[in-house]
């Protein structure tokens, strides 16, 4: 059963793994066989290696100067999933423009860390 605490860790685990730009941090939060939805109507990354590799790709490679606040999150504990809303800022570095973003992640957790996350965000440059 997922707990506030867990989840709050586990979120902002994913919050530290962007703000440092680290891939590493990846098979801490995610399952070996997690599947990630950057965006709705793209095929999914799915597993370590293909979520590492787009966060070499994306995160480590276009942005920089990140910040990452956790605003709340919501579990259904019969189902193991997890809305979290959560605010970003970043550099995006081939455009030196500064993007201000507002996400919602929808998890679905197994065994403490996040089997499936979709997000869905709205965005303005600063």
């Amino acid at each position: 059963m997922l707990s506030r605490t867990l989840v709050k860790k586990v979120i902002e685990s994913y919050g530290k793994a962007w703000v440092d730009r680290d891939p590493d941090i990846i098979p801490q939060i995610f399952t070996a066989d997690a599947v990630y939805t950057e965006w709705a109507f793209d095929k999914p990354y799915k597993g370590h290696k293909e979520i590492m590799d787009y966060w070499k790709r994306k995160v480590v490679g276009e942005q920089s100067d990140i910040t990452f606040k956790l605003l709340d999150f919501f579990i259904d504990k019969e189902r193991d999933i997890v809305v979290a809303e959560y605010e970003t800022r970043f550099y995006i570095n081939n455009s030196k423009k500064k993007n201000h973003m507002i996400e919602v992640g929808v998890m679905q957790f197994h065994n403490g860390k996040i089997r499936r996350l979709r997000e869905y965000w709205a965005n303005r440059e600063e």
